[in-house]
């Protein structure tokens, strides 16, 4: 796509959930006539505008990156180099 830029791309996540949380999931989008990710999508951000969460478009340090977790100058145990 010309003159996308790195945020207008999706990350793939994926999570376990129960065979039941799996049919209510199911169920909802169905019901909303959204995708499964859409109604996840939508469901996490009104959490969030409820509870006055907040985040930078921006990734910021220390967070999930499009080239996996970025730790700073630190490892994934908090470690610096040489510690």
């Amino acid at each position: 796509m010309a003159g996308s830029s790195k945020i207008d791309k999706s990350i793939s996540i994926s999570f376990r959930v129960t065979p039941r949380m799996k049919l209510l999931m199911d169920a909802a989008a169905e019901k909303e006539r959204r995708s499964l990710t859409n109604l996840i999508e939508t469901l996490v951000e009104d959490y969030c505008l409820s509870k006055g969460i907040k985040v930078s478009e921006k990734a910021p340090q220390n967070r999930v990156t499009e080239k996996g977790v970025n730790y700073g100058d630190r490892d994934a145990r908090g470690k610096k180099p040489g510690d």
